[in-house]
Order: structure tokens, then sequence, then C-alpha cells
């Protein structure tokens, strides 16, 4: 409860109602014993309570509200259908305030030379925005004022300020705390695209050039490093087996890696490019491996899970897309993940008993090898299979963007599904080596080190010092070397598999929304589909660490709030255990997406016309 202490409180085991109950009275929705409100120890809360008119409780338990004047009525008689009727009308109204403070804008966005006049997808995100937002707070002033009145009531209640709220309680008789939750997550991520769009879209901030200094590059690196050694965590005593590649342990690659990517970024340091592209086919690697434990082990083939990994990857995407009027091609690291994805989950899920015989799983990985190199290695083939996705992945009106970053990775995450398919085997060999007599458990250990080493030699000295067009032709046969050798040094003494950075971890969390984030709030784009050529600037020019550690700190919060936000809201969406409530939602977004697409397409079309 949002203010305190209620004459009345539910003690439902489920979950808590978000409006206090007002009257003693029994649960319709559930008739249980345990829905019953409880008095409050007050002694003259009762007599306060006795002239109260009939009002909707919120039943925690089904989310759906009961008459409390009479135990036996029923919810959808003559009161509920006012109440029903005062809703739509509230609704209505909502809905033309809107389209009247987004006509206000769109007029404004047309006058105006601080940014561009407002494309259909920018006047979709405004009208949800709108009319969320004044949904929030009116829910908010709802509860404000029941509360305040509650602790204001007198037996002649009809001269409290605050009765005339009555009467729209029963609006609120399907709100519970999950929806109120939802609702403000969906708020906040429109808030957080309108500083996204004021960054990037506006000239209402500084911008500036990004400069590199291989001093300066390093010396934050090794700074970000000394401050990480401080969040050295252990995973496990030192009699416990810890197994390879370990959930943390692969947190903590993803994070680290994005760093560099990130500077890279930044300072535009392009001498390090080969690293950055070794650093995406490991993440391209994390996606065959870990899409590949997780149905080769649950065999959860479900639409429930596949939606809710297309849900993380695409979700803020969509939206950015939309409100910055970008195409999705510029965040190219969400298509590669989601095809690879696709990719593993039709491979595995097909012929599902065949993944568990040594015949079908090997005719499986020979097919998706097949066909990875029959569609990106045999000319023509590649435009033709992804034709009919042309106007979803094409790129100012070429597939050349697609073709070339998909190719340089089109083989690696192979190689992770061979690794997952692999790890049983591979963690037992760990596992008898760590049991093997000090000296000979060494002596192994060390001239498996030393091969590495020269594994590592070899790569960088034939591969990785190539210029750059010679590396990218070799890079998609070859990027499975670093890989296999980073996670054979790291992973070949248990000390090293017992301890993980907590730093590099947690960031390894929000890789996607610091990969998407950053073209908006750290750097900034020159124009709709444009790379980030610049710097957001904030403060003075002069001041350019100062600058960075500022920005940077915005950077991360909005990016961990969206990671946030996007769990919240994949929540409410694709319920896991719900089929009839996913459907009802898929259904709803069929029909609403394109209803509102419709709506700010009219509204630019009118607009146009000087209506």
């Amino acid at each position: 409860h949002f203010f305190g202490p209620f004459p009345f409180v539910c003690s439902c085991p489920s979950s808590p109602s978000l409006f206090p109950l007002e009257t003693p009275s029994a649960c319709m929705a559930c008739d249980s014993d345990k829905c019953l409100p409880e008095p409050e120890h007050s002694p003259d809360m009762q007599n306060r309570m006795n002239g109260l008119q009939e009002v909707s409780v919120v039943c925690p338990k089904e989310g759906i509200g009961a008459h409390g004047g009479d135990p036996g009525a029923e919810p959808n008689g003559p009161a509920s259908g006012r109440h029903d009727l005062h809703t739509n009308v509230f609704l209505l109204a909502l809905g033309l305030v809107s389209l009247v403070v987004v006509k206000a804008v769109m007029t404004y966005s047309r006058h105006t030379t601080h940014f561009r006049p407002l494309s259909n997808g920018q006047v979709l995100c405004l009208l949800l925005a709108v009319f969320l937002s004044g949904m929030w707070v009116f829910l908010h002033l709802i509860a404000l004022c029941t509360a305040v009145r509650n602790f204001f009531l007198t037996r002649d209640h009809s001269s409290s300020v605050f009765s005339g709220v009555a009467w729209r309680r029963p609006m609120l008789r399907y709100i519970t705390e999950d929806h109120l939750h939802t609702l403000t997550s969906a708020v906040e991520l429109c808030g957080i695209l309108l500083v996204y769009f004021i960054c990037d879209r506006t000239d209402l901030l500084g911008r500036a050039d990004k400069h590199y200094s291989r001093d300066t590059y390093w010396f934050i690196w090794i700074a970000i490093v000394g401050a990480s050694l401080a969040t050295i965590r252990r995973d496990a005593p030192d009699n416990v087996h810890v197994k390879l590649l370990q959930r943390d342990q692969t947190e903590e690659w993803k994070g680290w890696m994005q760093i560099q990517f990130l500077m890279y970024h930044y300072f535009h340091a392009t001498e390090y490019y080969s690293a950055i592209r070794c650093y995406i086919a490991a993440y391209v690697w994390m996606t065959g491996f870990g899409n590949f434990s997780y149905y080769y082990i649950k065999k959860d083939f479900g639409l429930t899970r596949f939606l809710a990994m297309q849900w993380r990857l695409n979700f803020f995407a969509l939206w950015c897309c939309l409100a910055l009027e970008n195409e999705y091609m510029l965040y190219y690291i969400c298509m590669l993940h989601t095809t690879f994805t696709v990719f593993i989950y039709a491979g595995l899920g097909i012929c599902v008993e065949a993944n568990y015989s040594n015949l079908g799983i090997r005719t499986k990985f020979l097919l998706l090898l097949a066909a990875s190199l029959i569609i990106w290695d045999i000319p023509g083939v590649f435009d033709m299979v992804w034709a009919p996705l042309r106007f979803l992945i094409e790129h100012k009106g070429s597939l050349h963007e697609w073709s070339f970053r998909s190719t340089l990775d089109h083989l690696v995450w192979i190689a992770g599904m061979l690794t997952a398919f692999n790890h049983p085997k591979s963690d037992a060999l760990l596992e008898s080596l760590d049991q093997m007599p000090a000296k000979k458990q060494y002596t192994i250990k060390t001239i498996v080190v030393a091969l590495s080493l020269v594994g590592v030699y070899y790569w960088y000295t034939t591969f990785f010092v190539l210029p750059k067009k010679e590396y990218n032709s070799i890079h998609p046969f070859t990027s499975f070397i670093p890989i296999t050798l980073y996670i054979i040094l790291r992973n070949i003494f248990a000390t090293l598999r017992r301890y993980h950075i907590e730093m590099f971890a947690w960031l390894g969390k929000i890789t996607l929304e610091t990969y998407i984030s950053q073209f908006h709030v750290w750097l900034c784009t020159t124009g709709p589909n444009t790379n980030p050529k610049k710097l957001l600037r904030i403060l003075p020019e002069g001041y350019p660490l100062m600058n960075f550690a500022l920005v940077s700190c915005f950077y991360i919060y909005f990016s961990l709030r969206v990671f946030r936000i996007t769990g919240t809201l994949k929540n409410f969406a694709i319920p896991s255990k719900d089929g009839s409530r996913l459907r009802r939602n898929l259904l709803a977004i069929l029909v609403l997406a394109p209803s509102l697409y419709a709506l700010s397409l009219t509204l630019n079309m009118t607009a146009e016309m000087g209506f």
C-alpha cells in the first residue's frame, strides 16, 4: 500500500490489492475466507465506516472486482454498468486529449528548426506516451485522493472534500499492483525515449568530435580493470568442482568485451578493428552455445520461450526505430542474434527425437552447416533467401549492410553449438584432470597452456595483423580460433574457474541495452540511419574527459533502466504459465499495432494537407 495504514487490509496470500478495501465484506471473485478484509484494531473504525456507499473491492487473487455491499450481488449489475460507462468516458476523453497534444506537437515540429517534422513512428510513440502518462497520473491522483479521504473520514462522510471521488473507485476494480507497476515501466520507457530523442535528434545539446589517443585509451582501460579487481567474487569453495563456462564467467566475458567495444566506438580506435570483429564473433558464438544448451537440455520448444527471447532481443530496438526514425539494420546486432536464434530453434525443434541419437544430432549439425554455406557463400542465394524480408533488413535501399555483417559471423554460431554439445565431456575431462596427483596435473596443464599460447601467437601473426579487407575475408573461417583458445586459458585451472569479476559480469547482463543506447545518449548520429560520428557533449568545450565521465554515468543508468523495463513488460505481455492470457495479449498487439500506426499515418497526412 502506498500511503500507510487503511481502514481494512486484505489477507489474501497471493498479492496485495492496489487500493485499500473500504468495506468489511467478502470477496466475490474467490469466495475464500482468506480473502476477507480484516478490520484494524481501532475502536471507532467500524462506526466511521458504517455510512460508506457501496464500492468495488479488488480481489488480489484474481485481479477483478466484487461489490462489497451485498455478498450475493452480481458484479455485472446496473452499478457495474454505470462504472463501465464512467471508465469508457474517461478513456475516450483521455484519447481526445492525447490527440490534441499530439497535433500541437506536430504543428510545432513543422515550424521549428530544433528538430525535424515528426515521422509516422514518432507520432505513434507520442500518442502512446501522452495516453499512458495521463492514465498513470490519473491512477495516482485517485489513489492519493482515496488515501486522504480515508484519513480524514468522519461519520458525516458527505462533507468530505474528497467524497466526490467515491464514484470513481469502481473504475479501478480490475487494477492490481502488477498492472500499475507495468504501467509505470511503460511510462518510464516513454520518458527514456524522449531523452534519447532530445540528445540525438535535436540541437538542444552540444556535439563534440571524436579524438583518439592511444595513451588516453589504455589509461582508461587500465583504470577500469584496476577498479574491477576490487569486485572479484568466489563462486565455490576449493572442494567443489566449478563447471566449464559457468554463467558468471560468460557474463564476465561479455562485460569486458563490451567495454572494449564501446571504447572503440567512443574514441574511434580503428587500429583495434580486428579485435572488435573477434568480440562480435564471440557474442554470436554465445548465441549458439546458450540456445543449444537450453533447447537440448530443457526440450522446451514452446511458443512462450521463443517469444520471450525475441522480445528480449528486439523490443527496445523496435521502439528506438520508431521514436528515432531509424531502420532496423542500424542495430544489426539484434538481427544477427535473432537470425541465428531462429536457425537453432528450427534446427532442434524439428524432429526433436533425433536430437538424442548420435546419427540424428550429427545430421542436424551437417544440415545447419550446409545451409549456412549455401546461403552465405554461394553467389545469388543470399539475395533470394532474404528478399521477402527486404523491407525489414535493407539499409539505405540495399541489402549490402546485412550481407556484410552476417557473412562475417555466419559460421561461428555453429562452433558455439558444437561446444555446448560437447560440454559434458569437456567438463568431465577437466574434473578428472583436477583430481589427478599435483605433479601430473600441473605437467599436463602447463603443456596445454604452452600449446595454447603457441596457437595464439600463430593466429595473431598469421591472421590478426592482416589489413582490414583481407582480414574480413578470412574472419568467418578463423574467428573460432581465438574464442576456443580463450576458453581453454580461462578454464584450464580450477582456481581461475572458481572466481569471476563481478563488475564485468554485471555489465555483461546489459550488453544489448548498452549497445543500442550508445548511439543516442553517449554518442550522437548526424541524422536518421547514420553512424554515430559525434560525441554527446553536456559540458562546455575544453573538458573532454569530464564530459566522458559524466555522460557515461547517465548512459549506464539509462541502459540499466531499459534492461529492467524490458523484463517487466516482457513478463506482463508474455506470461510464462498462462496460455490464454498470452493468446489474448498477442491478439491485442496484432490489432492495436496496425490500428495505431494507421492513426498516426492519418494524422501525418492531415498535417501535410494543412489540417
